[in-house]
C-alpha cells in the first residue's frame, strides 16, 4: 500500500511539472516576442509572461527532482514536495495579485493546495515515517 502511494505521488508530481512548464509555455505563446524585443519598455503581457518563467521554471525542476526523490525512497523526498507546493502557492498568488483575476494561476494554487492535503494524508507519511 505505501509503494503505490509513492508511485502515486510520484506521478502527480511530474503531471504537476508537466503543468507547469505547459502554463509558461502558454503565457509566453501570447506575446509577440519580436515586437517585445525592439522596444525597451515591454508590454504588461511580456511582463507577466517573464514573471511566470522565473517563477514557474524552478518550480518544475524541483517537482521533477521531488518525484524522483519519492521513487528512490529519499527521506527528504516528503520535505522537498511540500517546500515545492509552497512555493508554487507563493509564487501563483504573489502573481495573481500583481496581474489580477488569472485562472493559470488558480488552477496551480488548487493543484498544489491538492497536494499539500495528498501528501499529509496519513498514507504517504506513514510511507517515510513523518509524524
Amino acid at each position: 500500500m505505501r509503494l503505490r502511494s509513492v508511485g502515486i505521488v510520484s506521478g502527480l508530481l511530474v503531471l504537476q511539472a508537466v503543468l507547469l512548464v505547459g502554463g509558461v509555455l502558454y503565457k509566453a505563446a501570447l506575446v509577440d516576442w519580436h515586437v517585445e524585443f525592439s522596444e525597451l519598455p515591454g508590454s504588461p503581457e511580456a511582463i507577466e509572461a517573464s514573471l511566470a518563467i522565473a517563477v514557474f521554471a524552478p518550480m518544475a525542476i524541483m517537482a521533477v527532482a521531488a518525484a524522483i526523490c519519492f521513487l528512490i525512497r529519499f527521506r527528504t523526498a516528503w520535505a522537498l514536495a511540500m517546500v515545492t507546493q509552497g512555493l508554487c502557492l507563493a509564487g501563483s498568488l504573489a502573481l495573481r495579485v500583481g496581474q489580477g483575476v488569472s485562472l493559470t494561476y488558480a488552477a496551480v494554487m488548487l493543484y498544489s493546495m491538492i497536494m499539500v492535503l495528498y501528501l499529509n494524508s496519513s498514507e504517504v507519511r506513514l510511507a517515510f515515517r513523518i509524524r
